[in-house]
């Protein structure tokens, strides 16, 4: 406190700003908020806990899908189910969703690791991530939109040819 009697902090200080930055980091913590009152709270935790550990221990991941919930799959089906039809890679699969349906499907398909992966733990394992191929959705829209694209150029070039024979 002699320090600030000293330096008056106010000089150098934009509470305004100050406080925006704490309403907008109130936000972000509202969105990352455990659930505690969950009753599968402590149950959901020790599960993240030992998925977390089963999959750093894995070396070598070549193919990694990341889910924020159970919704995401119907996005990623057909691109799963491709891989393990044309290559024997294991695909491993991280979802922020402890009822992701991909952990049914994994019972019938031994080559689909799943993993529960908390939004706190998952900042920290995505810095460290070793994979060669990372599938998010924003991979999935992008590979979405160059086949659309690459349709639309095809019809193109088959129109034109059409009017050329025509002609």
């Amino acid at each position: 406190y002699l320090l600030n009697v000293m330096i008056n902090p106010k000089k150098y200080v934009d509470y305004d700003m100050l406080e925006e930055s704490r309403k907008a980091l109130a936000i972000v913590k509202s969105f990352v908020k455990d659930d505690k009152s969950d009753g599968q709270y402590k149950e959901n935790k020790k599960r993240e806990k030992a998925d977390y550990k089963r999959f750093k221990k894995i070396v070598n991941k070549h193919v990694v899908f990341y889910s924020e919930r159970s919704g995401f799959y119907k996005y990623y089906k057909d691109i799963i189910d491709e891989f393990i039809k044309r290559s024997n890679l294991t695909i491993h699969y991280i979802t922020n969703d402890p009822k992701d349906v991909i952990f049914e499907i994994a019972k019938t398909e031994p080559r689909i690791k799943p993993y529960y992966i908390g939004i706190k733990k998952l900042n920290i394992l995505m810095m460290l991530l070793e994979t060669v191929m990372l599938v998010t959705m924003v991979v999935v829209m992008v590979l979405l939109v160059i086949v659309l694209l690459a349709t639309v150029t095809l019809v193109t070039v088959v129109l034109l040819m059409m009017l050329l024979v025509i002609y």
